[in-house]
């Protein structure tokens, strides 16, 4: 029972970061484009301190803590760090996606102007 469980939640992280790399964000809920990108983020803050590229590690930083701002808001009951970094290994180099992340650095400039 276990492992569906995981086998369903990895199936549907990867349908949203897939969707989110292919679609406008507009075709995300919210909240998936929210854990999405917070994923997203982790992933890029974990890389970013392997090659020592120190303003990308900090941009990272600050769009993954927008972000679990956002899910938190929504649903506080949840450990959405604990969520987003549980999906970072899950994922692996398919977090990482440059598209991905422009698209949640793009929200983040246009709601913090």
């Amino acid at each position: 029972m276990r492992a569906s469980s995981i086998i369903v939640g990895l199936i549907s992280v990867v349908l949203c970061t897939s969707a989110l790399a292919q679609s406008p964000p507009g075709n995300l809920s919210p909240k998936d484009f929210d854990l999405a990108c917070a994923v997203v983020a982790g992933a890029e803050m974990g890389a970013s301190q392997n090659e020592q590229n120190i303003p990308r590690r900090d941009m990272a930083v600050t769009i993954f803590a927008f972000y679990l701002g956002r899910l938190s808001g929504r649903d506080d009951s949840k450990d959405w760090n604990a969520i987003a970094w549980g999906r970072v290994p899950e994922l692996q180099q398919e977090a990482r996606s440059s598209q991905m992340l422009d698209r949640c650095v793009h929200l983040y400039i246009s709601k913090t102007k």
